[in-house]
């Protein structure tokens, strides 16, 4: 029987860990941390000290490395995001997915299937240091990586664990992370196609299955982002204008200052 693992991690306290709505008795869930305020009864919660590296660094080093060294024991893992909630049965949906052939897994990007267009989109929106990203683009287009060559949605990676080409891919990936802007978005199609190995996508979507539904992360700046679309469509549609300036005159500063 095939060893299973559910795994996350969640620093900063940049979301909230969410229990399963089914729990499957054969497979292990488990959450590396560096909060002492995350508790569960089905997670394992495994704590990490950060010795002072970036939590985003920490992350990336968990999501893509922890299935061949810290969970190595385990014949498969999913990786889950901090913002993924597992809503439905997940021993149905992984073994739907689970062979000796499988090397990863991901979901296809739901909106954009360019590393080259990704990489734009981190610029645009600040999302990583522009000089790096630049570069990430630059060197990949010297080296040949094709435009429109597939694009993933990593908040959830299912890997096996005895899969060498796996354990390289992962590596490879780790290495693209660290050297360039820090982004695993910006980072896997080029290691695929440098590795000559093509996406193997889930045939659910991210945004609508049965299985994973993803919430906001636990971030002052995420209300922000969405306050100001709220506040267009009142504004457009003449709706609740008492209430709209008063937010932006007491609530709106008292955010932007924790932001600070």
């Amino acid at each position: 029987m095939n060893k299973i693992v559910v795994y996350t991690a969640i620093f900063n306290d940049y979301d909230w860990l969410k229990d399963p709505v089914v729990v499957p008795k054969e497979i292990d869930f488990v959450c590396y941390t560096d909060s002492n305020k995350i508790h569960s009864k089905v997670w394992k919660i495994v704590k990490v000290d950060t010795n002072g590296e970036p939590p985003s660094l920490i992350n990336r080093k968990i999501k893509l490395l922890y299935p061949y060294t810290e969970l190595k024991d385990y014949d498969y893992s999913l990786y889950v995001d901090g913002s993924i909630m597992i809503k439905g049965d997940i021993s149905v949906f992984l073994h739907k997915y689970i062979s000796k052939d499988l090397v990863m897994m991901n979901f296809r990007h739901p909106r954009n299937n360019c590393i080259f267009v990704e990489i734009k989109r981190c610029l645009r929106r600040g999302n990583a240091d522009p000089a790096q990203l630049k570069r990430q683009f630059e060197d990949y287009k010297k080296a040949g990586m094709p435009e429109h060559a597939g694009l993933s949605d990593n908040k959830i990676i299912l890997r096996h664990h005895h899969s060498e080409l796996g354990k390289k891919l992962m590596d490879d990936w780790f290495y693209h992370v660290v050297n360039y802007s820090g982004r695993d978005q910006t980072c896997l199609s080029y290691v695929l196609y440098a590795n000559q190995v093509k996406y193997s996508f889930f045939e659910e979507k991210i945004e609508k299955n049965p299985y994973f539904e993803t919430w906001p992360h636990n971030t002052v700046e995420w209300y922000i982002r969405y306050w100001r679309h709220f506040k267009w469509f009142c504004e457009r549609h003449r709706l609740l204008g008492g209430m709209i300036s008063w937010v932006d005159r007491t609530i709106k500063p008292w955010l932007l200052a924790r932001i600070k």
